[in-house]
């Protein structure tokens, strides 16, 4: 079967609201999950805590509020964020759903159900030049692509002429991929951060931009998460590896403690939860399986692990533990899209309809 193609008509930018500004002041002060930027995007409803500097980023679906990580708030107030929020959306009779959270700033609420997502691959930029000198297949591609004619420049975020070359080499990776553009924490446009904080590297072939890569803050803990990796078709092979390379070197001299390429889903890098072996561990080995023609799972693993990450760090759903799994994996599914479930997977399987962004 071949994978259905889908177009972008528009890469349009989307003004911040006074609440997404209000939720930047707070996530570039206090933000310290993976996703904590991501939130910063057109799409996402926020919380803001009455009692203390706190700010959480959810979606809202059916009766489900799915939150983008975790809050961002002082490490002390954690806990009462989180009383505070949830107090608050049972009081609407809204249940919370946390997407892509470290196990380890939830393990002491026991009252949380968790399921595993994946993983994400860690490096100290320190230790890139060592993971380059170990890998002659990495070295091989980064000169494949500067034989190609490959130029590596860093680029202004807010600068028009740079907005628009992005723009068209987005519509063109787009309309290259099997799967339609998602929303929630996998939008394709960049999110709303200041400009000095955001790095953004573009690959340049004949002074043509066919390639660029986005990092965005952690500030809490001075990391930085490369959250977007965008070429057109006919770049070269080794673009992409020729700008991670690049951007490790610039987030170095940035002083960055380290680096996350992002969320990589039913990753067998990730500890098996109990739920594995039950249902839940069936599905995602089937998704994992016979899903690939619409998103390459083992693909995108394969190609995290030849970068020879130092570690792996396993992400969680964490949810209430009223709700069931099968409840938790619907709600949470149904924030990456704006068609019911069933919808879109006919429009994805059918190729019906043009998404727009």
């Amino acid at each position: 079967m071949q994978p259905p193609r889908y177009s972008l008509q528009t890469i349009a930018s989307y003004p911040p609201t006074p609440a997404m500004q209000h939720a930047r002041e707070i996530v570039l002060r206090y933000g310290s999950g993976s996703f904590c930027c991501r939130i910063l995007q057109a799409g996402f409803e926020y919380w803001f805590s009455r009692k203390t500097c706190a700010v959480i980023g959810y979606k809202k679906r059916g009766r489900y509020l799915v939150c983008g990580g975790e809050p961002a708030c002082s490490r002390k107030e954690y806990r009462e964020v989180l009383f505070e929020f949830e107090l608050w959306a049972r009081r609407q009779g809204l249940e919370v759903i946390y997407f892509g959270v470290e196990k380890a700033e939830a393990r002491p609420l026991h009252r949380y159900s968790s399921i595993v997502l994946g993983a994400e691959p860690i490096w100290e930029p320190s230790y890139w030049n060592a993971c380059m000198e170990q890998s002659a297949g990495l070295r091989k591609q980064l000169r494949r692509a500067t034989n190609k004619g490959i130029a590596i420049v860093e680029i202004a975020a807010g600068a028009a002429t740079a907005r628009d070359s992005m723009r068209r080499t987005l519509a063109r990776w787009v309309a290259s991929r099997a799967m339609p553009p998602l929303g929630f924490l996998a939008d394709v446009r960049p999110p709303f951060v200041a400009d000095e904080q955001q790095v953004i590297l573009a690959g340049l072939q004949h002074g043509q931009m066919v390639a660029y890569i986005t990092a965005c803050p952690i500030p809490q803990v001075r990391g930085y998460l490369i959250d977007q990796i965008v070429r057109t078709p006919d770049a070269p092979n080794g673009t992409s590896e020729l700008l991670i390379d690049a951007m490790m070197c610039r987030l170095h001299r940035l002083g960055t403690q380290f680096v996350s390429l992002g969320l990589v889903a039913l990753s067998t890098n990730a500890p098996k939860a109990p739920m594995e072996a039950s249902w839940l561990g069936m599905a995602q080995r089937l998704a994992r399986r016979f899903g690939s023609q619409w998103y390459n799972f083992a693909g995108l693993e394969a190609f995290r692990s030849r970068l020879r990450p130092q570690r792996w760090e396993p992400l969680y759903m964490i949810f209430s533990r009223r709700l069931t799994g099968w409840e938790a994996a619907y709600g949470a599914a149904s924030a990456f899209f704006d068609l019911p479930l069933w919808k879109m997977a006919c429009n994805t399987i059918t190729n019906r309809r043009i998404f727009k962004c």
